[in-house]
């Protein structure tokens, strides 16, 4: 089954409702999970804040 380990940085620059848009959505996945069989516990994501 494909799949992803590592770190991904994203940066955004735009307006502060933008950002805070993609601030919860990045909680969400935290929360949630990404992608399919997250029930088996597949998707996790785990968020460290810097900057």
């Amino acid at each position: 089954m494909p799949s992803f380990t590592g770190s991904i940085y994203l940066i955004c620059s735009g307006t502060s409702t933008l950002v805070s848009y993609i601030n919860v959505l990045l909680k969400f996945a935290e929360y949630g999970g990404v992608g399919i069989k997250t029930a088996l516990g597949m998707g996790a994501v785990r968020i460290d804040w810097k900057g």
